[in-house]
């Protein structure tokens, strides 16, 4: 997003879902947004391993591979995504917030966006122990999946 909000008219949009925060922290820092663009650009849409495929927002329901889903589906698919029958590697997404890292009922899909723009919440996933680090201005936990009657779901360490 913050790509596009440079190269065209959408700024608005981008200072609306974070862009001022990210802004502020390149202006504390002496930094310069357009030195980054062309490394942004390099980058790869998603990664893959043998057991895992990360991509920012999901794959295309019809065709759940990433190399079958178009650009503007892996940054920006949402209700769609969440609810397909997904079935294969564990795809660990982002791009549509929730309260909490979320699994699907398979347990094959994990979104790990938790509002950091919205709530100050920011998640990330450690990977094979699914390990849960969260951290708020309010605390900072760790979570670890629990097994309860065949379906995943978190407890909390603190």
């Amino acid at each position: 997003m913050a790509i596009q909000a440079i190269e065209s008219d959408a700024i608005e949009q981008w200072f609306a879902n974070g862009g001022r925060y990210t802004i502020r922290s390149y202006t504390q820092n002496h930094a310069f947004v357009e030195d980054d663009i062309g490394f942004f650009k390099s980058l790869p849409l998603y990664h893959e391993t043998e057991d895992y495929i990360f991509v920012h927002a999901g794959l295309n329901p019809d065709y759940p591979r990433p190399e079958t889903s178009d650009r503007d589906t892996l940054l920006w698919i949402r209700e769609d995504w969440l609810r397909c029958e997904y079935v294969g590697k564990l795809v660990v997404f982002g791009h549509t917030p929730a309260r909490s890292v979320t699994w699907d009922a398979r347990g094959v899909k994990i979104g790990i966006d938790t509002g950091a723009v919205r709530w100050g919440t920011l998640s990330c996933l450690e990977l094979p122990t699914m390990k849960i680090y969260t951290a708020s201005p309010q605390q900072t936990r760790v979570q670890k999946p629990a097994i309860s009657k065949g379906k995943r779901s978190l407890s909390t360490i603190m």
